[in-house]
């Protein structure tokens, strides 16, 4: 049995045009054929193709489309996947700790997604104000209206709202490199045409990380990263040139550095959001708020202790 996530876009979709977007090298009448035959069930009950899908639906297909005897597909619980996630919310903004491994936007591939879940749940007018990586967790600011979204960005583009990330890097950190000035470019790969970072003293714009050491260990060292600019996978790029790559990025770090950490059992990056603060540009108060790790981060901060 396999499981599929899918967005929450999809909910009130019909059954068929669901499995056209999921399947679009499965021909329509054959798609047509296994629902017409009863080979597609939602909650254990053969549907038509016009059935409405809903949340918490779970659907089978019972048909070998690519040489597996069983597809399943499970939907989330609205309310259980976001209700531990808010760390603030008012009329105009909400805030939540991002986990590991979800996008926060649709991307290429056909994957469940931070906005559209919030679109789909709470309001279409919902709009994230910033991103984080995919495989990079903690805070993320979504606003509630484009007014309060024109104003936060203002906020960003001025540099008024302060984050704090948390990594670990390999090697040990030169404190002589708390401040990294590095210009960066951002382009679109022509073969990939996926985004690429680069650090580009011609083409690249300003970019600067400051840098706190938190602890030493063996071969490693945990840092507080404060981006001053906010260019895309800033932080990552930054340490990774120093010579000091983020542990588990698969990107900009280190591959047999990588597979070593592996046997330790951390099988993600380690780039978490844990501060942000700014000016509500409502309320005009100051909103403060602190995530700490998840526990597969602590876990593994634990373990490296004792090494």
């Amino acid at each position: 049995m396999k499981f599929f996530n899918i967005k929450y876009i999809d909910l009130n979709r019909r059954i068929d045009n669901w499995f056209f977007s999921n399947y679009k090298n499965v021909p329509k009448s054959l798609i047509y054929k296994i629902i017409r035959k009863g080979y597609v069930k939602i909650n254990n009950s053969i549907v038509k193709p016009d059935y409405k899908l809903q949340i918490n639906d779970k659907l089978d297909i019972i048909y070998n489309l690519f040489n597996k005897k069983k597809y399943s597909y499970i939907k989330y619980n609205d309310k259980e996947f976001i209700k531990n996630k808010i760390l603030y919310e008012d009329k105009y903004l909400l805030i939540i700790n991002k986990p590991h491994g979800i996008s926060v936007h649709n991307g290429l591939s056909n994957t469940f997604n931070i906005i559209s879940y919030i679109k789909s749940v709470y309001n279409n007018n919902y709009n994230l104000v910033h991103r984080l990586d995919k495989n990079s967790s903690g805070i993320l600011i979504i606003s509630k209206n484009l007014s309060i979204l024109k104003k936060i960005n203002f906020l960003f583009n001025e540099n008024s709202i302060f984050k704090k990330y948390i990594a670990l890097v390999y090697g040990a950190w030169n404190i002589k490199n708390n401040i990294i000035r590095l210009p960066i470019h951002t382009f679109i790969d022509k073969i990939s045409k996926k985004k690429k970072s680069i650090i580009s003293n011609h083409l690249g714009k300003k970019s600067i990380t400051k840098i706190n050491v938190i602890k030493y260990f063996k071969d490693m060292t945990l840092i507080e990263a404060i981006p001053i600019t906010g260019r895309t996978h800033q932080i990552r790029i930054h340490t990774s040139f120093i010579g000091n790559p983020i542990v588990m990025d698969n990107i900009y770090g280190n591959k047999n550095y990588n597979k070593i950490v592996l046997k330790y059992g951390l099988k993600r990056m380690f780039l978490h959001s844990t501060y942000i603060k700014f000016i509500h540009p409502i309320y005009n108060k100051v909103i403060e708020i602190n995530s700490p790790l998840d526990n597969k981060l602590s876990d593994f901060i634990k373990k490296i202790s004792q090494l």
